[in-house]
């Protein structure tokens, strides 16, 4: 489940028929043939009072009450419950806590190079068939990109001492697919989550990020000008391209001019496309808070069922921000109980012992939330559902002090 998210993304998440997914068998499966464990864990710790359990399940109290407003208001009852999974998924922690307690620590780092190792084939695969168009038929309709390749890179540089050799093939993959599928903001999340991790481990990291560095330098200098890239904007992977894009996040007009030096027009053209999904976000996130302005809905929201994208006439759910997201449909009452919730989590992150599943912890929290700022994140389940199981098995191994020696 877990590889299945990571590796295939979208495709995968898109299994099966609304509102019932592979999030919603696997919740169903474990409440079945494991629900007594984890459900006894949550109570336990709702009990004595830990915060991420208790603001974990104000803010589930809160997206019943948003997505009754919906059912109430009229609109669709399955649009409505979409809306509620964003709420439910966080559950996913406790399920991969308790899972941790009955698991080999070997086992999570086994799980975390083969997830690393398909994501980086599917990677190369989508990447690859994207660019033969209709020629591949059929084929690439159930091909989609992984959906956060800075995850699995984040978790390498959490567990690179113990990976010995591997570590090169299979970190120098996660960051070759990661810049094959150029989402601006996955880059940012793997510079901040990566950043993390490397400051915790101090030196130990430097002599094997400089030589990765090295071979990705030489891979983008001699073919990367012949490797196009996904997304459907056009460019490549030379380093004059991969600059441009980022100078985008800032000044378009500079990245223009990157191009142009030794682009075409129909290159400037391109980079300027690439530019416009910013402009389209700002213009999403203006129209979403002027709508609460305009109704007065600062402390509800408009509830779930209703569809944001409605505000800039598109048909679109998301406005690739979950802070807005959360804002725009539950008001600041769902954000602050969001934001309490990830706080709690950085709290019970930092109390555990010093080791990799701790770096890891803190590493993919920053990384989750970078790409949730500029895209579909947490209120998809191909971002949302890895996330939080994930967390909490490595959660659970902390807790238990499995440190580097037993990884």
């Amino acid at each position: 489940m877990i590889i299945g998210y990571l590796a295939f993304g979208r495709g995968f998440a898109h299994l099966g028929a609304a509102p019932v997914y592979p999030a919603e068998l696997f919740l169903a499966t474990s409440f079945l043939f494991g629900g007594a464990a984890w459900i006894q864990l949550y109570l336990r710790e709702l009990a004595r009072g830990w915060p991420v359990a208790v603001v974990m399940t104000a803010f589930f109290a809160w997206g019943l009450f948003e997505t009754s407003r919906g059912i109430l208001g009229g609109y669709s009852l399955i649009e409505s419950l979409r809306g509620l999974a964003a709420h439910y998924y966080a559950i996913f922690f406790f399920i991969g806590w308790q899972l941790a307690s009955g698991t080999n620590p070997q086992w999570f780092l086994r799980l975390l190079t083969r997830a690393s190792a398909i994501m980086t084939a599917s990677g190369v695969l989508t990447a690859a068939l994207s660019h033969l168009g209709s020629s591949v038929g059929l084929i690439a309709l159930f091909l989609t990109p992984p959906a956060m390749p800075a995850y699995t890179a984040v978790g390498l540089l959490a567990f690179a001492p113990y990976l010995s050799v591997w570590f090169y093939p299979l970190f120098g993959g996660s960051l070759t697919t990661l810049l094959l599928h150029p989402g601006r903001a996955a880059w940012l999340s793997m510079l901040i989550g990566g950043g993390l991790v490397v400051y915790g481990s101090g030196r130990a990291l430097i002599r094997r990020l400089l030589i990765v560095t090295i071979g990705l330098v030489l891979m983008l200098v001699t073919i990367g000008p012949l490797l196009p890239v996904m997304e459907g904007r056009g460019g490549n992977l030379s380093p004059r391209w991969l600059m441009a894009r980022m100078v985008t996040l800032v000044d378009s007009d500079i990245a223009e001019q990157i191009i142009a030096t030794e682009g075409s027009a129909a290159d400037v053209s391109k980079i300027r496309s690439i530019s416009g999904t910013k402009e389209w976000r700002k213009r999403f996130w203006s129209a979403t808070l002027d709508s609460l302005e305009a109704e007065n809905l600062w402390l509800t929201g408009h509830g779930y069922g209703f569809s944001l994208g409605t505000l800039i006439h598109e048909d679109v759910r998301t406005p690739h921000n979950f802070a807005i997201y959360l804002l725009g449909y539950t008001g600041c009452v769902g954000l602050a109980l969001y934001a309490g919730f990830v706080l709690a989590l950085f709290a019970a992150m930092r109390a555990l012992p010093r080791g990799p599943f701790r770096l890891f912890l803190i590493g993919q929290l920053a990384t989750t939330l970078i790409v949730a700022s500029f895209g579909n994140g947490l209120e998809t389940p191909f971002v949302a559902v890895p996330f939080y199981l994930v967390m909490g098995l490595a959660y659970g191994f902390a807790r238990a002090g499995a440190g580097a020696s037993h990884a």
